[in-house]
């Protein structure tokens, strides 16, 4: 019933939960931790098959997640200032793509990454990946083949933060403006729009 809808389970994940994605029959959860692969069963419920940490030491950093039949990406940043024991502290920046193979999604195997500059939101349509990367832009790749990533396009006149990809419309959410794109035409992206959410 839409209109009185009743929680029937609750699932501990884990900390620090950033985004949820769902492909087919599987949800995949990205925490400041690691990524959180579930399977729906034929009841709607879902159950875990995998917990990837992203490194060996704590960095939480923000991390959205997408996903088809075979790889899952994820994009990492964070900036963490670390108190040295030997006296004085550093800061330590982590801005990655980084690409797994989900092939058999009970044991995920990190490919390989990608230095960005922050990314943030990510989207992914057939082998065209949006990524928003902050001051940097919105950047386009084709990841046909995920140890050669093809830059498509790099718009660089904004700030991105998030990206939605709808079959050729793209939305692109900054911190004060929503734009949209027409993708249909890779070799000639398209804006189409642009409004102000927030004064």
């Amino acid at each position: 019933d839409a209109a009185n809808p009743v929680q029937i389970e609750k699932q501990a994940i884990g900390e620090r939960i950033e985004t949820i994605f769902n492909f087919k029959d599987k949800l995949f959860v990205g925490s400041g931790e690691g990524l959180f692969i579930y399977e729906i069963l034929e009841d709607g419920l879902p159950e875990q098959l995998s917990a990837t940490s992203y490194f060996e030491f704590d960095i939480f950093p923000c991390d959205p997640v997408v996903a088809n039949d075979t790889y899952a990406y994820v994009t990492l940043n964070a900036k963490r200032r670390i108190n040295n024991p030997c006296g004085g502290t550093f800061e330590l920046n982590v801005n990655l793509l980084k690409i797994y193979d989900i092939t058999n999604p009970q044991q995920p195997q990190l490919l390989t990454e990608y230095e960005m500059f922050a990314p943030k939101g990510v989207g992914l349509d057939g082998t065209t990946l949006f990524i928003c990367d902050d001051e940097a832009g919105l950047k386009i790749f084709d990841v046909t083949d995920p140890f050669n990533l093809v830059s498509i396009a790099h718009i660089e006149d904004f700030t991105a933060f998030d990206v939605i990809p709808l079959d050729g419309l793209l939305l692109v959410v900054g911190p004060e403006n929503v734009y949209q794109f027409d993708y249909t035409d890779l070799n000639n992206i398209q804006q189409l729009s642009s409004f102000r959410y927030k004064n």
